[in-house]
């Protein structure tokens, strides 16, 4: 606000100055020829005031310029702000599609033998890994490779989320419990989901966590992974990503720890603990037998 005013004082004070100029000029003209004082006066006075305007302008220029630099300096602190919001945005992430079940289980196999920290994973699908009809050696390879590395990396923390749709999943289930009953790093629990594709929308989205900055996430629509029905996954490295990740993990591995087998699932084995399998054995078959029997009664409805 002052410094508008002292520039509109310094504009009248020049526009002035340039009309007592201007005046002066005219009078000395006319008295100049008679030789008097009253010409000396004169250009005296025309001098004084080409002085005020000559140093009112430079006042105003310099008021304009010290505004052009408090506007710069405004503007570069705006886009300094500017650029470390976008900084704080700024996602470098490495993503790879994977649009078959091999290189999934060979490169999240690599991954876990390469992790220090944590292995967070999911086994959604209704099949056992060895199935004899979906037989695949790297699927294989990899349920097999994690217990070996469990025994030799007792400092990660290992956990697999795992649906159990029918008997025979269940009796695998039964025989990893047993053979990793030593192992203090792994845990298990059960999620009670029906096929994902049939739950879709309201269903898990698999994925699968590998130490800060890792993850694999699969498609939300895949009903199984093998059988020639594998659909398109990402790999991606980027530690913002994991982090949300993480936490959705986090919370769910909460909420099956809590819910006791009551609505969603349950812990069924805590490191050499392996009292919670047997505890909630009969109510993983119940909810077998209800899965097979809207399973029967969906097969009945769609020959109907």
């Amino acid at each position: 606000m002052r410094s508008k005013l002292a520039k509109a004082l310094l504009e009248v004070v020049g526009y002035l100055s340039i009309i007592a100029v201007l005046v002066s000029v005219f009078l000395y003209c006319v008295l100049g020829d008679s030789g008097t004082d009253d010409s000396l006066q004169l250009l005296v006075r025309m001098v004084t005031l080409l002085a005020i305007f000559v140093i009112s302008n430079a006042l105003k220029s310099k008021l304009f310029c010290d505004k052009i630099d408090i506007t710069l300096d405004n503007q570069s602190k705006n886009l300094k702000v500017i650029v470390n919001e976008m900084s704080s945005i700024k996602v470098d992430a490495h993503i790879r599609g994977l649009n078959d079940q091999t290189d999934f289980y060979n490169l999240l196999q690599q991954k876990v033998n390469n992790s220090v920290e944590r292995v967070w994973l999911m086994h959604l699908d209704p099949f056992r890994p060895d199935a004899k009809t979906i037989s695949d050696k790297a699927r294989v390879a990899h349920f097999d490779n994690l217990v070996n590395f469990a025994k030799n990396n007792p400092k990660v923390d290992i956990r697999r989320i795992i649906s159990i749709p029918d008997y025979e999943k269940l009796k695998w289930v039964n025989e990893l419990i047993e053979k990793t009953a030593n192992i203090r790093n792994i845990h298990f629990a059960y999620i009670k989901i029906d096929e994902i594709e049939k739950s879709f929308p309201v269903t898990v989205i698999s994925c699968q966590i590998i130490d800060n900055n890792m993850m694999f996430l699969l498609n939300p629509t895949l009903n199984y992974v093998p059988g020639g029905t594998f659909k398109e996954c990402l790999y991606i490295e980027n530690t913002k990503m994991v982090n949300i990740y993480k936490e959705y993990y986090e919370k769910l591995w909460d909420k099956l720890k809590e819910d006791d087998c009551q609505h969603i699932g349950c812990l069924i084995k805590d490191g050499s603990n392996c009292e919670h399998f047997k505890k909630h054995l009969a109510t993983i078959e119940d909810n077998i037998k209800k899965y097979e029997n809207r399973s029967r009664e969906t097969a009945h409805s769609a020959h109907a």
